[in-house]
């Protein structure tokens, strides 16, 4: 306890944030594969969806970076979690399988 007393308020509210987005995202992450396929994917469309996903992911993590960088930590962050909850909303009111690829695309 005396470790996490001596750490500054924004470590521990960014540690608090942390936690609970992993957290709700280990509890959904599960059954976004089942969600997807239930949406009326095949089990090759969902791998391509996941595909792209990590493609889009890769090619724009080098991107962030710099932009962290440049602009600096805070708007990068707001920016992510605007479009987590952008993607996981989509994902929500999704009535097709192609929805979910655009909802991969933002997270």
């Amino acid at each position: 306890m005396s470790f996490i007393r001596r750490q500054p308020n924004q470590w521990i509210l960014t540690a608090v944030r942390s936690s609970i987005a992993l957290f709700l995202y280990s509890m959904v992450a599960p059954y976004l594969s089942i969600y997807t396929r239930g949406l009326g994917a095949t089990a090759t469309q969902l791998g391509a969806v996941n595909s792209v996903g990590m493609a889009v992911a890769g090619f724009v993590a080098p991107v962030v970076g710099w932009v962290i960088d440049r602009r600096g930590v805070r708007q990068v962050y707001l920016l992510g979690v605007a479009l987590l909850g952008v993607s996981y909303l989509t994902y929500g009111i999704a009535g097709h399988w192609t929805v979910a690829l655009i909802t991969m695309i933002a997270y």
